[in-house]
């Protein structure tokens, strides 16, 4: 295993950027602000993230894959991997960074977020969390899923809060 030295606490940055409740909120406020402080986007956004949740979930279950084995030189390693307590296989952050990089592309034209997808998925693996494969499939099925449904859920997300109003 790789030891960056400082280099590593961004790296870590990058590893639980969409790891927990706390973390997600930086995006969602990002999202925020960039749609003009619009509930439409946030909710669009979370239904995006609910139906990734739900993939990756299901697939961590039905395909069971073990975490990679965490040796005990990688103290590096010890703190994020505390928290990992289901199956490898999708990786759920670079799942969650995969659908915010792609809709901030479909909605907004921002492609430079998939380099951001990248370092967590590199993060996640860096730091024992996911084998490379994990984070590629977790990646691959945001960006197919967030291109493939972005205009439906826009939609109903839409048609949902307006019936509300």
């Amino acid at each position: 295993q790789a030891d960056y030295g400082i280099l590593n606490h961004v790296i870590f940055f990058f590893a639980v950027l969409f790891n927990s409740p706390v973390t997600i909120i930086i995006p969602l406020m990002y999202i925020y602000w960039k749609s003009n402080y619009s509930v439409h986007s946030l909710a669009h956004f979370g239904a995006l993230q609910l139906l990734g949740l739900f993939f990756t979930l299901t697939l961590k279950k039905f395909l069971a894959r073990p975490r990679p084995v965490l040796h005990e030189s990688a103290k590096k390693s010890r703190s994020l991997r505390k928290k990992e307590t289901n199956h490898s296989m999708p990786s759920g952050d670079s799942l969650q960074a995969g659908i915010f990089a792609s809709f901030c592309f479909l909605n907004y034209g921002e492609f430079y977020w998939f380099f951001m997808m990248l370092l967590v998925m590199y993060g996640r693996v860096h730091f024992v969390c996911h084998y490379l494969m994990d984070t590629i499939v977790g990646a691959s099925i945001a960006i197919v899923l967030a291109f493939s449904v972005n205009d439906i859920v826009m939609n109903i997300v839409n048609d949902v809060l307006n019936t509300l109003q």
